[in-house]
């Protein structure tokens, strides 16, 4: 579970700072203060990857940028096996990526590295467990087994 974001010079504000409660977080706020924002960082640290890339219809999403010259950094928290894992990223001008020390994503199913094998879901391993994307493992004997991905929302405009 994530636990604390710290922003510094990305974003609408120079310094942004969350710490996150264990079950249940309100964001509010005027248009324009940085509450999406917020939401795709938190995203980011989550899966490292930005919600635009994993999904192209969004307007929002993009990868975070600095707001003005010098250091920009995002650092994170999130619970670890034991403890509390910190993470801190600097933005690269040169590189003009995120960059920091390799931790891996505490949810890396929901990254664009893997939901990006969608068309082939049951034809791709997953290296962590051997077992393909967008499978299930039957109750009978054991066996990986495709499933399809339903819709959770209704029609468009119904």
């Amino acid at each position: 579970m994530l636990r604390h974001l710290h922003l510094t010079n990305v974003g609408p504000a120079a310094e942004m700072v969350a710490d996150l409660a264990p079950r249940l977080n309100l964001i509010t706020g005027d248009n324009g203060l940085g509450k999406s924002f917020l939401l795709d960082i938190a995203w980011w640290a989550l899966t490292r990857t930005w919600p635009a890339k994993v999904n192209s219809r969004l307007v929002s999403g993009l990868m975070a940028r600095p707001r003005g010259p010098g250091k920009a950094t995002i650092e994170f928290g999130f619970d670890g096996a034991k403890r509390l894992k910190r993470y801190v990223s600097e933005f690269d001008r040169q590189a003009q990526a995120w960059v920091g020390s390799p931790v891996a994503p505490p949810i890396p199913a929901l990254s664009s590295t893997h939901r990006s094998t969608a068309a082939s879901r049951c034809g791709t391993r997953r290296a962590t467990t051997g077992v393909p994307l967008g499978t299930s493992t039957s109750a009978s004997d054991g066996r990986p087994t495709c499933s399809t991905p339903r819709s959770l929302g209704g029609t468009a405009g119904g």
